[in-house]
């Protein structure tokens, strides 16, 4: 939705699995923009947390980005508050490219980095 574009490179039509590279390429091809959509409203929600975790001084670093998750290590006094923080981001981000489309974020404070 923000102007990512993918491409594809035809297979020689008399490669033996042609047919199964022509069903790749479109699944491939409609994978593409929810996933690319989802990786820019990330990328722009990591910006803005950067931002907002300077501004408000909290002791909060990103750490890394694993698909659509952003890790962040926190100190445990400014723990709840950065992850309303990263609720927040994600949630503007999200409504910034997809206006209307309607938006679920999960944010959880643990010891270690796990799927909940």
């Amino acid at each position: 939705m923000m102007g990512r574009k993918r491409y594809f490179t035809r297979p020689a039509p008399d490669a033996p699995d042609y047919l199964q590279q022509i069903a790749s390429i479109k699944r491939q091809g409609a994978n593409a923009p929810i996933q690319g959509t989802n990786a820019d409203i990330t990328k722009l929600a990591m910006v803005n947390l950067h931002n907002d975790l300077e501004n408000y001084s909290y002791r909060g670093k990103i750490i890394i980005q694993v698909h659509d998750e952003i890790v962040v290590l926190a100190h445990k006094r400014n723990a709840e508050n950065i992850k309303l923080l990263i609720i927040e981001s994600m949630m503007k981000s999200a409504q910034q490219v997809l206006k209307r489309v309607p938006v679920k974020v999960d944010a959880y404070v643990s010891g270690i980095w796990k799927k909940e």
